[in-house]
């Protein structure tokens, strides 16, 4: 067979040019003619010698064609597998640890609660640049196809990281997690997160580096990691470098198990301590039980109620109140010095007062007479202030009873009754009244200074009232009622009392100590020794509520109403929709006609109902600060069947409960009035009677 004849070789080469295919070997080929077949095809790698010189052979003694001959194999890139990762766990460790233990002993507020939480906690402890996860990435083996030329495997599958938090990052390449800082390495929240080793108080006073044991061997820090960490929580003030180095020495660990340990590394900087500005009183200001004589007995008639003073003396002198400086907390906020009240001098009946220019206060005597001083609290949003208020007047003795002998005393100044007032006789002043008696029933007493009734006050009928303050010994079933607090001694029963401050009965023991029955109301609040009792379970407590407050903000919503009415009446008769279109109307100057008068009229009745919802809303929110801060406490027992009302909620008593303080919720969770142990609420104080 000529050349002619014989079928022409082709060759065909897969697309990835890794296999050549002689598509025909005819009989009569040969094995040098497919060779230069595929060198015209540049084909030069992977020849199949064995398999064309079979081929060949084949085709020339079978006298038939052979088809689909591979010529040529190039090598195929090897696949990558997939990459295996792992976390870089220390020593024994087999499971990367969950830090919830970790913070929830960080939570606590004080040291001795994080103290008891660290006892049994272990740590995987790392730092800067450690790797805590890693990942072997198998990038697979390059190919080389028929031309020689090198073909690359496939792009390895990224790892799946782990999901990561504060504190870690991933390399560029996605196959390594490291620790950006020292710490506590962990599950939190799901994530994979270094925490910082800082504790730090409630009050930012102090923050401590804890010290937990960690596990396998840990490589110390340094004191400039130990730094970072701290500075990662916030905290930028009174950094102890000498406490740095010593946390770094000798980490605990669970090999060597020593337990935490709390190295305070920061420390605040405190408020300077304010000081209150304290009166001095140049006669005596307290009352007394009697002189001492010369030769050491004691004269019980001489009480001191009302000292003398002379016109032109020196009554009291008060220093200006020093409010102390900020301090700053180991994060940089500002700690507030304490809150002192602030110290008022006032000149009552008599009195004149003097202020120098650094803040001293002073009040002398314009005329000869008895002392008194009126001691309250007042209670603002800007703080606390204690005012002193002081009145030189006139002093009445009376040396018996208010009876036949006297009949109705009034008096402008200060007076004293030896004895009692007798029913049915009034006993009025304009200064203070001491009555070393009792109250019978169906007296009346008042006064614009302050009432002390060494006995009693009796009767349904009775009538007690003060400006200031009332001390009685007990009150039975009569209406008293002082501006300021209430002191009843031993018992109040079956009484209607309203105080403008506290209502206190410290009670003596006995078994009907306290308040039993009937309804006291104070908006200061009240302490009492018990409560109600067993045998009578219609006792009513009101406090934070201010019966002078709500006599204002209903006379201010009366007007409102009635503002109202009249603007809405006006607005209807002149066709105007509503105050917005009011304001899109213009009036001119000085013009005379009925409608623009009106007009002009409703514009001063918008703002004045303007005014009177910004007064009533005033209103509101110092009556709830008055509820916020007003308490009912019952030193002994509180019976069942008590109800305490502070601010807008009401509370039944159920049950009897001892030594219990009922409050308002603070964090409003619960809602309304809620009892608290006396031994653990918080927002109570010295509850001292005021003169």
């Amino acid at each position: 067979m000529s050349d002619d004849e014989r079928p022409k070789l082709t060759v065909s080469i897969t697309p990835d040019s890794l296999e050549a295919q002689v598509d025909v070997v005819s009989p009569g080929s040969s094995v040098t003619g497919i060779l230069a077949i595929l060198r015209e095809h540049d084909i030069g790698m992977g020849i199949r010698h064995q398999a064309i010189a079979d081929a060949v052979k084949k085709a020339n003694e079978g006298g038939q064609p052979v088809r689909k001959v591979v010529a040529a194999r190039g090598v195929r890139p090897r696949r990558p597998q997939a990459a295996q990762a792992t976390f870089r766990l220390p020593g024994r460790l087999s499971d990367v640890p969950d830090l919830e233990y970790v913070t929830t002993a960080f939570g606590t507020e004080r040291k001795t609660s994080l103290e008891r939480a660290c006892r049994s906690i272990a740590v995987w402890l790392v730092r800067p640049g450690d790797v805590v996860w890693g990942a072997v990435v198998d990038f697979g083996e390059p190919g080389v196809d028929l031309m020689g030329r090198v073909t690359p495997p496939p792009r390895p599958r990224p790892p799946s990281l782990p999901q990561l938090g504060d504190g870690v990052e991933a390399s560029a390449d996605g196959t390594l997690v490291v620790a950006r800082r020292f710490g506590f390495a962990g599950w939190f929240g799901g994530r994979l997160t270094v925490l910082p080793p800082v504790w730090v108080d409630a009050a930012e006073a102090v923050a401590l580096v804890v010290r937990l044991p960690a596990h396998g061997e840990s490589v110390p820090p340094t004191a400039g990691m130990v730094r970072d960490a701290v500075e990662s929580v916030g905290v930028v003030v009174g950094i102890d470098t000498d406490a740095l180095r010593a946390s770094c020495e000798g980490w605990p660990t669970t090999e060597e198990p020593t337990g935490a340990a709390f190295v305070e590394v920061a420390r605040a900087r405190p408020p300077t301590e304010p000081s209150a500005g304290e009166p001095e009183f140049h006669f005596e200001y307290a009352f007394r039980v009697g002189a001492e004589l010369e030769d050491g007995r004691t004269d019980f008639k001489d009480r001191n109620i009302y000292p003398g003073v002379e016109e032109g003396a020196l009554l009291a002198v008060c220093p200006p109140t020093d409010p102390g400086r900020a301090g700053v907390s180991v994060r940089g906020n500002a700690l507030p010095a304490d809150d002192v009240p602030a110290t008022l001098l006032e000149a009552a009946e008599n009195v004149r007062r003097e202020e120098t220019n650094d803040g001293e206060q002073r009040l002398y005597a314009e005329r000869a007479g008895g002392a008194s001083v009126r001691r309250r609290v007042v209670h603002s949003r800007k703080g606390r202030t204690v005012r002193y208020q002081v009145a030189v007047r006139p002093v009445v003795r009376i040396p018996g009873d208010v009876d036949l002998k006297t009949g109705h005393v009034r008096f402008n100044g200060n007076i004293e009754v030896a004895g009692s007032v007798r029913s049915g006789f009034e006993l009025l002043a304009n200064g203070d009244i001491v009555i070393k008696g009792r109250v019978d029933a169906g007296a009346r007493v008042g006064a614009r200074g302050n009432v002390t009734v060494h006995g009693g006050i009796v009767g349904a009928d009775t009538r007690v009232s003060s400006r200031g303050n009332i001390k009685v010994r007990f009150i039975q079933a009569a209406r008293v009622r002082a501006a300021y607090d209430i002191l009843i001694t031993a018992y109040c029963h079956e009484a209607n009392i309203e105080a403008g401050g506290k209502v206190i009965v410290p009670g003596r023991g006995g078994h009907g100590d306290g308040l039993v029955g009937g309804l006291v109301w104070a908006t200061g609040g009240v302490v009492s020794s018990n409560l109600g009792s067993a045998s009578n379970p219609n006792t009513v407590i009101i406090a934070g509520v201010s019966g002078r407050l709500s006599i204002r903000r209903e006379a201010i919503e009366a007007e409102l109403k009635a503002d109202e009415r009249t603007l809405k009446m006006l607005l209807r008769e002149h066709s105007v929709a509503n105050p917005e279109a009011l304001e899109m109307i213009f009036i001119a100057p000085g013009a005379t006609d009925p409608r623009s008068i009106a007009l002009w009229q409703a514009h001063e009745l918008v703002a004045q109902c303007a005014s009177h919802r910004a007064d009533i809303e005033g209103l509101r929110l110092e009556a709830e600060e008055m509820a916020a801060v007003a308490t009912v406490a019952a030193k002994r027992t509180c019976h069942p069947g008590t109800r305490v009302r502070i601010g807008p909620y009401l509370r039944t008593v159920r049950q009897t409960t001892h030594g219990v303080v009922f409050h308002l919720d603070p964090a409003g969770e619960r809602g309304g009035v809620i009892a608290t142990p006396a031994r653990q609420h918080s927002r109570g104080g010295s509850m001292v009677p005021k003169r």
